[in-house]
């Protein structure tokens, strides 16, 4: 055999185990289950709609979503539809890089062997979410980058393809603008600017869809997790620990999207810089909204794009060195602790509850937490209950009107629950006016889990269909916010105030909004001697409001040890303060419903030894997540 027949036959051989390694790995999470809901809602005749009363955009993929639309008509089954498709356009997508974007079959080969390997990129190719479609995307807007003469006909093309790739998420357009501008700078003309216009009249189609129908031109998750007044220098914190933690957990995802970046400066291509320039900037904007909950899910979409770079390299230039790149692959993918290629259908087995793989910064491997039950390799999967399904017999979840359930995990609930059930967010992604309200408490957070707190009488409202909110200039805005929303579609009145929210001419109704002030008690309020948890009765249990409850004590403690007593089923944050300084804080997380005995528990926990060392005379206890009814007991330093 020839050389290019032996390397198509190693090249098909690696994308089949590609393939292997997609079929083991592929699974569904909820956050997937959130976008099925409203593919079931539009097919089944109730409008592009999360909670089919109200038109609120809960997706953030579009183009996704029409797509699995398109083919749920036929199927009329979303799980195994999702992941075919998803498997098809991954392979798809590594195909394109291998036989027509690589310019060395030594490169091909190499970046087959990491994406293999990347763990961001496998968990992510086949799991429900748009991935996939952005993979085929970029790979197909490199190609025509790199191979075709800048005029305005491929202008136009590659605008397309870019407005293609927003339609799939909006924040992968910053991975195109400086390739398109690099682009028209080449031609720089008035035809060419007309050319790349032209190309991204889909996108500006559907905004102007999206603000007629939704009222608004982002989807309102963009408004829950973006609007949230947490200090731009805590975002960028949080966005710096996302990068590191997923370097310990997939260094090679994150070494070869810095290898990827540098690779034009070894080739000296100018014409490929601002490709680098895109991931750089997508980089940087991962930083600014603090990362992810989701480790890897925002270095898929990066290292596509590196080792379309990195397949511009030959590999035989460097002669006798030729073969360390692979070994250097090879070596980072087979050791790390997560390896994709390694990965079988007990992934996510060994982890005792789900708590403890969530990390104290909120980041977790989102794979191994449902895997077990929505994994491709336990299809059927476990939690598709046989019809009928009742939500409210989940646990987490409860009845807060006659057709209205509270839950904070809304995809799968949602989507089993079918269009009679109001499915209310706590964290606010599919209720617009939560995901414009300020968070209750700034140190209360975990990152794309922004809980808010409902207003009094708001779900009342939903209830019933009066305003019932009792806070006035609220009510008023919810009042326009509610005709938007559920108002007639064609109404003028309604189009008037759509151009009033989207210049800012409310804001000023929620901008003064405030949930309520820090509950503050006297240490000696909490403590109640009490030798079995029986003793304990309602007169003793104190309500923590969301926005925290604040205890002073009387001197100040260096205690090395503290118990505290709070409900079991609820994670906590407990802060320590000397003074007016914060001196340590803590993580008090939650247990599975199946190890909590009693409703509340009492833990005995290290303190921060900063804490210890200098003492604190005031504690907080914020809750992070739970069911929303936060209660605790007593509180006691163990002093030695």
């Amino acid at each position: 055999m020839n050389s290019r027949t032996i390397y198509n036959v190693v090249a098909v051989t690696l994308i089949a185990i590609f393939l292997a390694v997609l079929i083991r790995n592929a699974w569904i999470g909820d956050d997937a289950y959130i976008t099925f809901r409203t593919v079931d809602n539009f097919v089944n005749g109730y409008g592009l709609r999360w909670n089919v009363g109200e038109r609120v955009q809960s997706y953030t993929n579009p183009l996704w979503m029409l797509t699995l639309s398109l083919l749920y008509l036929f199927t009329r089954e979303l799980f195994l539809t999702s992941l075919i498709l998803s498997m098809v356009l991954s392979i798809t997508a590594v195909s394109l890089l291998s036989f027509k974007i690589a310019s060395a079959k030594s490169s091909a080969l190499l970046i087959l062997l990491i994406l293999i390997l990347s763990k961001a990129f496998v968990d992510y190719s086949a799991c429900g979410l748009e991935n996939p479609l952005s993979f085929l995307i970029l790979a197909w807007f490199f190609y025509v980058y790199s191979r075709c003469e800048f005029t305005p006909r491929i202008l136009v093309i590659l605008s397309l393809i870019a407005a293609l790739g927003a339609l799939t998420r909006l924040d992968v357009i910053l991975l195109f603008v400086p390739a398109l501008g690099y682009a028209w700078w080449q031609v720089r003309t008035v035809r060419a600017a007309l050319a790349i216009l032209a190309g991204f009249v889909p996108l500006v189609i559907w905004e102007l869809f999206s603000l007629f129908y939704y009222g608004f031109p982002f989807p309102n998750t963009a408004y829950a997790k973006l609007n949230t007044g947490i200090p731009a220098s805590d975002l960028f914190a949080q966005g710096g620990y996302y990068f590191w933690y997923s370097l310990k957990e997939d260094p090679l995802t994150i070494v070869g999207i810095l290898v990827g970046i540098v690779t034009p400066f070894f080739l000296k291509s100018r014409r490929l810089l601002p490709i680098s320039a895109g991931i750089v900037l997508y980089l940087i904007y991962i930083l600014k909204i603090g990362g992810d909950f989701m480790i890897g899910r925002f270095f898929a979409v990066p290292i596509l794009v590196a080792v379309c770079l990195i397949s511009q390299l030959d590999l035989a230039l460097i002669h006798r060195w030729r073969y360390l790149p692979y070994v250097a692959v090879l070596i980072m993918g087979l050791t790390s602790d997560n390896c994709p290629v390694l990965s079988g259908s007990d992934y996510g087995r060994q982890n005792k509850f789900p708590h403890e793989m969530v990390t104290q910064r909120g980041i977790v491997d989102e794979r191994a937490v449902y895997y077990q039950k929505f994994g491709l390799l336990h299809y059927p999967p476990e939690a598709h209950a046989p019809a009928p399904f009742n939500p409210l017999k989940v646990s987490g979840v409860k009845l807060i009107g006659q057709s209205i359930a509270e839950a904070g995990m809304i995809g799968y609930l949602g989507f089993a629950a079918g269009p009679d059930l109001h499915i209310f967010d706590i964290m606010g992604l599919s209720e617009p006016l939560l995901a414009r309200l300020p968070l209750p408490g700034l140190k209360s957070w975990r990152i794309g889990h922004f809980r808010r707190v409902s207003p009094d009488g708001y779900i009342k409202s939903l209830d019933t269909g009066e305003n019932m909110i009792k806070d006035s200039t609220l009510a008023e805005y919810w009042d326009k916010l509610a005709l938007v929303t559920r108002g007639d579609l064609f109404s003028l009145k309604r189009l008037r105030e759509i151009v009033k929210f989207n210049i800012g001419t409310y804001d000023h109704l929620i901008y003064n909004y405030v949930y309520g002030p820090i509950r503050e008690v006297d240490l000696t309020d909490l403590y109640v001697e009490a030798n079995n948890i029986d003793e304990w009765n309602e007169r003793d249990i104190v309500t923590i409001p969301f926005w925290g409850l604040r205890i002073n004590l009387k001197d100040r403690s260096y205690a090395k040890k503290i118990e505290i007593f709070l409900e079991a089923s609820d994670a906590y944050r407990i802060v320590y303060f000397g003074g007016e300084d914060e001196v340590g804080q803590q993580i008090v997380p939650s247990l599975p419903s199946y190890c909590i005995v009693e409703q509340l528990a009492t833990y005995q926990l290290e303190i921060p030894e900063a804490a210890s060392t200098s003492g604190f005379d005031r504690i907080e206890i914020l809750p992070i997540h739970g069911d929303g009814r936060y209660r605790g007991g007593h509180v006691r330093p163990l002093e030695e």
